[in-house]
């Protein structure tokens, strides 16, 4: 059995404060310290209670047990020896201690004895165990059955061995090839009429490359951004979405580059933008790029590579590729030139008459018989007389009004 530690060796502060407080001498700082641990610690408590406990019993028997009269008030406070008093308080934790390890000791003693009565129980049920006879049964297979059984065991086994345990197929985690379909573009211009023409091909642009495919045109026909065409003879007009109006004039090639923009490789055309929105309608050349600022004007590209612009009336901005940055400002009446090499040369003389602004006029080319009106005046001429070798003019200076077999086909000019 364990010795227990001295309240004056397991807290001797404590121990300090209790002795002062039974002996009168106790500090206004001690009796707040000494409160501060009773309050916060309920072994410090309790310590604190056996402690006033020893020291009024000792008082008590000092006095011979007789109980304090009135008169012992004025009596200095008895002055109890430290050494009785953790002598009786050692002697108080020792009996403490020596309950506990009874009431133990009683606890063992009584488990011990419920195991020894239950031993004693098992022990008599196993007597009568053994005075009944055990009857065994025993279950007899047949041999065929019983080797069947475990043949039918085995393949199972095999089976889902085999289905578990065997090479799985390889499977292609690369995705399907996607089929090259080209992407549908949008119409941007619309072929309205044309003139004895005759399509050299068409160019279809397609993901990977060109496809060239004939190419049975006709007015109305929806024309898609991307596609290139050669005009081998006769001639067509266009008209953008923006309402911009292109006549074209063989030999020629064009390519529709957008709702409002066009590349000429080679040939004549003519752009009429008479409509806000086609305000700005382009002309690509091989070195060159006109830009429309709402006007009528031709456009040629020779076979040397050689670009012309002529403006009949109106304004253009002509941008040779050596100088992207300064456009040249073309007003009616004027021309210029940009040769092979992108140079720009201004000043030209305009030679309207050189271009076909319509399918009317082309058509006079065609049947000079018909009435014809000039831009400056009115005249009549028998229509066997009117060629354009014997008038003296060009073709282009007319527009046709018309023609009249019943008059003798009659044309007019200034």
């Amino acid at each position: 059995m364990s010795r227990s530690i001295p309240l004056s060796e397991r807290d001797p502060e404590l121990f300090a404060l209790i002795n002062a407080a039974c002996d009168g001498t106790l500090t206004d700082e001690q009796r707040q310290r000494l409160n501060e641990r009773l309050m916060q610690d309920n072994r410090a408590l309790q310590d604190y209670l056996v402690f006033l406990d020893l020291h009024a019993s000792l008082r008590w028997k000092h006095r011979g047990g007789v109980a304090p009269s009135v008169s012992d008030a004025s009596e200095e406070p008895l002055v109890v020896d430290s050494s009785i008093l953790v002598e009786v308080i050692e002697q108080e934790r020792a009996a403490a201690i020596r309950r506990e390890a009874e009431q133990a000791l009683q606890r063992q003693q009584a488990e011990e004895e419920e195991k020894r009565r239950r031993a004693s129980w098992a022990r008599l049920n196993g007597m009568k165990q053994k005075e009944e006879p055990q009857v065994h049964k025993r279950l007899v297979i047949p041999t065929p059955i019983f080797y069947g059984g475990v043949a039918a065991a085995i393949t199972l086994m095999l089976m889902i061995g085999y289905a578990v345990f065997r090479p799985l197929p390889k499977v292609n985690d690369s995705p399907p090839p996607v089929a090259n379909v080209p992407a549908e573009r949008p119409v941007v211009a619309t072929l309205v009429r044309t003139l004895d023409a005759v399509w050299a091909e068409r160019h279809v642009k397609v993901h990977e490359g060109e496809q060239h495919e004939p190419a049975p045109l006709r007015g109305g026909a929806g024309l898609r951004e991307g596609d290139s065409y050669t005009l081998t003879q006769g001639f067509a007009q266009l008209e953008t979405d923006r309402g911009a109006i292109v006549v074209l004039e063989a030999p020629c090639e064009i390519e529709l580059l957008g709702e409002n923009r066009v590349k000429l490789s080679r040939g004549k055309l003519v752009g009429e933008c008479s409509t806000l929105a086609s305000k700005g309608f382009t002309v690509d050349t091989p070195n060159a790029r006109i830009v429309d600022l709402g006007t009528e004007f031709g456009v040629q590209v020779s076979e040397s590579g050689v670009t012309e612009c002529h403006v009949i009336e109106g304004a253009v901005d002509v941008v040779p590729d050596s100088a992207p940055s300064n456009p040249h400002r073309l007003n009616g009446g004027k021309a210029a030139r940009v040769d092979a090499q992108g140079r720009l040369t201004a000043g030209i003389v305009a030679q309207p008459a050189r271009f076909i602004a319509s399918i009317e006029e082309a058509n006079w080319i065609s049947d000079p018989t018909a009435f014809v009106e000039d831009r400056t005046g009115v005249v009549s001429v028998p229509a066997e007389l009117f060629q354009p070798a014997v008038a003296g003019r060009q073709p282009s200076d007319w527009q046709i009004i018309g023609a009249d077999g019943a008059i003798g086909k009659q044309a007019v000019r200034a």
